[in-house]
């Protein structure tokens, strides 16, 4: 099952505690989670960015039957145009097909309502972490 968690207590930004169900082929699951943007990208009048569209990264057919499974965080940086424009791998999850994965699926298929400032959008950074997790090691292996 794939959900969205909520990001770090105690953040100053916004977090997503929507859950969200998707079941990949029954064995594979992936979570999302977004922290605060970057202090340095708001202020007091800023208002922070709004994802828009977010869909869960396709587990690797290659990680599956591998039985890789981890966590990986994304620095991503949110156009004033609300497109990702950056996402690099901040912590890996140890399987660098998972940490890939994440990332180019997370810039290419994601997108924001852009953070303003003053009324006029700007660029922002925030970080997301996403889960690789097999629903049933067992069941992975059959395939």
């Amino acid at each position: 099952m794939a959900r969205l968690l909520d990001a770090p207590s105690g953040s100053a930004g916004f977090s997503l505690s929507a859950v969200t169900g998707l079941a990949l082929l029954g064995l594979v699951a992936a979570s999302v989670a977004i922290a605060a943007p970057s202090p340095r990208a708001t202020n007091a009048t800023a208002i922070k960015p709004i994802m828009e569209t977010h869909t869960l990264p396709p587990y690797p057919a290659e990680s599956i039957h591998a039985h890789e499974e981890g966590l990986v965080l994304l620095a991503v940086t949110i156009g004033a145009d609300g497109a990702v424009s950056k996402a690099s791998v901040f912590k890996p999850s140890g399987h660098q097909r998972l940490d890939v994965a994440a990332a180019d699926y997370v810039k290419s298929h994601w997108r924001w309502q852009p953070a303003t400032k003053a009324g006029k959008p700007v660029a922002t950074n925030t970080r997301i972490s996403v889960v690789f997790k097999l629903a049933s090691k067992a069941a992975a292996k059959k395939l």
